[in-house]
């Protein structure tokens, strides 16, 4: 009887672990995916670019894998210091 109690609050607590890993990792995406929208382009940089809204979008999503966690202002800010850094001579 004693082994039935201890087989069942075994079961209950890999139940609860397992539970509470998948509920974990749901939210971490939700928050991931929240933090992935971003705003539009700063025309400064816009204007690095030459008008490419399209380089300006893969510039932040690759800042974004790079530096995961960042407000959607900082990957804008990052990607345009580093477009200004890299075209000084």
């Amino acid at each position: 009887m004693l082994v039935k109690l201890l087989l069942i609050a075994l079961l209950i607590l890999a139940a609860w672990l397992l539970f509470s890993k998948s509920f974990n990792r749901s939210s971490r995406q939700r928050s991931l995916a929240a933090n992935s929208k971003r705003s539009a382009p700063p025309k400064k940089l816009i204007s690095l670019l030459n008008g490419d809204t399209a380089a300006a979008h893969r510039l932040f999503d690759k800042a974004q894998q790079r530096n995961p966690g960042q407000s959607s202002q900082w990957y804008w800010e990052k990607v345009t210091w580093d477009l200004e850094r890299d075209r000084r001579w």
